[in-house]
């Protein structure tokens, strides 16, 4: 008697070409607040430099949120947002608030 079911083994080449097309990783709690925290950061930059500046001529990923966190203290990173800010954007006082508002988030990260 036949049932019609048949066993397939697979080769070495098959398993690796399965395990390699999904990555994924498991993060612990805090350290997945930390990058939804990050992320929500990056989210709001992009959004809100998208209507401030004109971004034909200013690269978005021109502000680097690493970089910023590298940088010794707020009053070097504000110096330096007002720097690229005052070449691409024409309003000085939105421009302002949104230093402050992005010093203020950076504070959280």
């Amino acid at each position: 008697m036949e049932s019609g079911r048949k066993i397939r083994f697979s080769n070495r080449q098959d398993y690796e070409k399965e395990r390699g097309r999904v990555l994924t990783m498991k993060y612990g709690k805090q350290q997945m607040m930390l990058i939804r925290k990050r992320l929500r950061v990056e989210m709001w930059l992009l959004e809100n430099l998208e209507p401030l500046c004109d971004l034909e001529k200013f690269d978005e990923a021109m502000i680097e949120l690493d970089f910023l966190l590298d940088m010794e203290d707020e009053a070097q990173r504000r110096k330096w947002l007002q720097e690229q800010l005052q070449l691409h954007c024409s309003d000085k006082a939105k421009a302002e608030a949104f230093i402050e508002e992005l010093l203020e988030k950076l504070k959280t990260l």
